[in-house]
């Protein structure tokens, strides 16, 4: 398994647009990315593993998406 995820491999998943994906992580509902000076842009597996379980899961939201990251 890799231990990260991409952009391309975030939208994908949770089934939402780019600007989406800029928006949550703008208003702090999704953790940043890393981001490399070479252009490369990736979420770690721990990151995502960290976000999840810290969601409130009465979260409709959540409880009705397959967040199968790990």
């Amino acid at each position: 398994m890799n231990d990260f995820l991409n952009k391309e491999d975030i939208l994908s998943k949770l089934k939402i647009s780019e600007s989406d994906l800029k928006k949550m992580i703008k208003e702090g509902k999704f953790p940043p990315p890393e981001k490399f000076h070479n252009g490369i842009t990736i979420w770690s597996y721990a990151t995502l593993e960290c976000w999840i379980k810290n969601q409130n899961m009465q979260n409709e939201w959540v409880q009705n998406n397959d967040l199968d990251f790990l």
